[in-house]
């Protein structure tokens, strides 16, 4: 769906869901109990993906997965994970360009902004009103309010909504 809508959209994993698979699976194979060898795995990978190196990080992740017989599983699956990731795990070019590589930020407004306002008890909408309230409360939250109201023409405003009553 994203390659879809949004083609031309530069796409980042997010930084933290991609140590949080690290974490899982480090867990999955050490035991959760087992720290230091945990940590030292996870760091070590994380480095990598930090320096963006991802290819390095699906490499080893092999050799891991041969050394780990009994246990494959959670492996193959991080690998499949980051490999179909690969693309979006550009954290060194993105920081370089100071992107957001955590979702955290995009997450948060997108409560403030719209959730809150779309959610609020006993709200029902209809699609496209919804995305007329979106639209006004971006314009509201960028600060272009006012030339919102100033370069919408009311004429055309008010035609357009006569022609749907009568229709």
């Amino acid at each position: 769906m994203k390659n879809d809508y949004f083609p031309k959209a530069i796409q980042i994993l997010d930084w933290y869901h991609a140590m949080d698979h690290l974490w899982s699976t480090a867990h999955d194979l050490f035991g959760e109990e087992n720290i230091s060898k945990c940590e030292k795995w996870v760091n070590y990978l994380k480095d990598l993906l930090w320096a963006g190196k991802v290819d390095e990080v699906l490499r080893f992740l092999i050799k891991e997965g041969n050394r780990h017989k009994g246990n494959q599983t959670p492996i193959c699956n991080l690998h499949g994970y980051f490999l179909s990731n690969r693309e979006n795990m550009k954290y060194d070019v993105y920081r370089e360009k100071r992107y957001y590589i955590g979702s955290g930020a995009i997450k948060s407004a997108n409560k403030y902004i719209i959730a809150n306002r779309l959610k609020q008890a006993g709200m029902r909408w209809s699609l496209p009103r919804a995305n007329s309230m979106i639209c006004l409360r971006s314009k509201y939250f960028k600060d272009d309010w006012d030339n919102f109201w100033e370069e919408m023409n009311p004429y055309e405003f008010l035609i357009r909504n006569h022609k749907k009553k009568v229709a």
